[in-house]
């Protein structure tokens, strides 16, 4: 997609974008499964 619209990106922001997302799935994870299992055990939901 990026080539299509000849886009450069530099190897500093494709490493920024990659380490992004790893720490960003890595803080996110936890309260997903948190989230789930509150679902299936009929958790009362606090909004």
């Amino acid at each position: 997609m990026l080539k299509e619209i000849d886009c450069k990106l530099e190897r500093r922001s494709i490493l920024a974008f990659i380490i992004y997302v790893l720490l960003y799935a890595f803080i996110l994870a936890p309260y997903c499964l948190i989230g789930y299992i509150s679902e299936l055990i009929n958790f009362k939901k606090e909004w």
